[in-house]
């Protein structure tokens, strides 16, 4: 009923208004019912064999090898992908060590299987919060089930955050689906990076929820997730991922003038934003404290200097094409794949669909937007500048090697490090682009 209908007949009576909401309740529960089945499917699907029990989410094929299982296989058998030893020899089995020992009742925080020995944690990824699916299931399955849990985490985040941005349910759905299949998750998902790498959605929607109602009570869910990202166990997503969201705050400034109160100053909101998220900020590091205060001090211990990189050191341009398949230089992961680097560290897939869809959502005109909740959402544009924005500086400070490359890798927190693994911001930014 339009609105002129409304002015014409006048205030139209119960009976005639409790059907409309009723529908619409109604249509709301069932499209988000069939998000969660659509995320359950792709979970499914995606790991469909670990899942199922018909074998474990790990590179066991690596350990045939090497004595005393190579002695049961040909001797020209090679693993399937020859560079996921860390994830067999390093990640695994301190972490079913300290769940089987926290199920047993006992704290697992010093391990002498290293030199004079030395201290779990930081130096080991046991303590991202997807761990805890060890505390009940058994160590041949959970990898497959944490694999699970963070692919969910990934496409919920994404979800969420478009809808606070005002997209519709079905756009907003494959944004989720998109980023929860990247090459980044892909590539690293039985290391440590992926634990953070899966919130960076979360920790945005968090931001947004504050930008959008800066009230204290905002400030628990940026806590959580900052807390989770820090306890994910490495540093330099979560670094890339702040640096990304500082950039996109500004822009919000920038671009939404909406007052807090009718008659109140400009400076209402981003001062009130600001405060809640440096107290949500500070409440997370309190939170994972447990894991910063070790960090810190094997910090002191640690010669770093040997993983340090040229300022100038960037990714091949032909890595580019992995873009659109991540077996762009073969099936067959070797130490050295395609121009010469690993496959987890170039590997940067968005897939074709999700490249045409970013840059048809580019070419569209701007359309207004209201956020799930009926309050004004941001002008699409800011928003879809942004993520563009982001896209492009990433790529060209990744390839080029030139004076952004070597900006990026003079930063604080960035300093030394692989800057290839940026993509992640790539990935984030094609899928809320799509």
């Amino acid at each position: 009923m339009s609105l002129r209908d409304l002015q014409r007949r006048g205030r139209p009576g119960p009976a005639e208004t409790a059907p409309e909401p009723a529908a619409a309740a109604g249509r709301a529960d069932l499209g988000r019912r069939a998000v969660v089945l659509i995320f359950l499917a792709v979970t499914l699907l995606a790991l469909a064999r670990p899942l199922l029990g018909q074998g474990t989410f790990l590179a066991v094929d690596l350990l045939q090898v090497q004595p005393p299982w190579r002695a049961e296989h040909p001797a020209d058998f090679r693993p399937h992908n020859g560079v996921l030893g860390d994830t067999i020899d390093w990640a695994f089995p301190s972490k079913e060590r300290f769940w089987r020992e926290l199920r047993g009742g006992q704290l697992y925080l010093w391990t002498d299987d290293v030199g004079g020995g030395g201290p779990v944690l930081p130096a080991y990824p046991v303590s991202a919060p997807f761990a805890l699916a060890r505390l009940v299931l058994p160590d041949w399955y959970a990898p497959g089930a944490s694999a699970a849990l963070r692919l969910l985490v990934a496409m919920v985040g994404t979800y969420g955050l478009l809808r606070r941005l005002g997209t519709a349910r079905w756009p907003a759905t494959l944004a989720g689906v998109g980023y929860g299949l990247t090459g980044f998750f892909g590539a690293w998902t039985n290391w440590p990076h992926t634990n953070v790498s899966v919130l960076l959605p979360a920790l945005f929607w968090a931001a947004e929820a504050i930008w959008q109602d800066p009230r204290p009570r905002r400030t628990a869910p940026l806590a959580l997730v900052l807390a989770a990202m820090v306890l994910g166990g490495f540093p330099q997503v979560l670094v890339y991922g702040l640096y990304a969201l500082a950039a996109y705050l500004v822009v919000r400034a920038l671009t939404d003038r909406r007052r807090l109160r009718e008659g109140g100053s400009p400076l209402g909101r981003p001062a009130a934003a600001a405060a809640a998220m440096a107290g949500g900020g500070v409440l997370g590091l309190l939170v994972s404290a447990v894991y910063l205060l070790p960090f810190a001090e094997l910090l002191d211990t640690l010669d770093l200097s040997y993983r340090d990189r040229p300022v100038g050191s960037r990714v091949n341009p032909d890595y580019l094409l992995t873009l659109i398949s991540p077996n762009a230089f073969g099936n067959r992961y070797e130490v050295f794949w395609g121009p010469g680097s690993t496959w987890p560290e170039v590997v940067m897939y968005a897939g074709l669909a999700v490249l045409v869809l970013a840059g048809w959502a580019l070419a569209l005109p701007a359309r207004p937007a209201a956020t799930p909740r009926g309050r004004p959402g941001d002008p699409p544009r800011a928003v879809a500048a942004f993520f563009c924005g982001l896209v492009a500086v990433t790529l060209v400070a990744m390839v080029s090697g030139g004076p952004l490359t070597r900006l990026a890798n003079q930063l604080p927190g960035m300093a030394g490090s692989f800057i290839r693994r940026a993509r992640v911001l790539v990935d984030l930014g094609l899928a809320v682009l799509a």
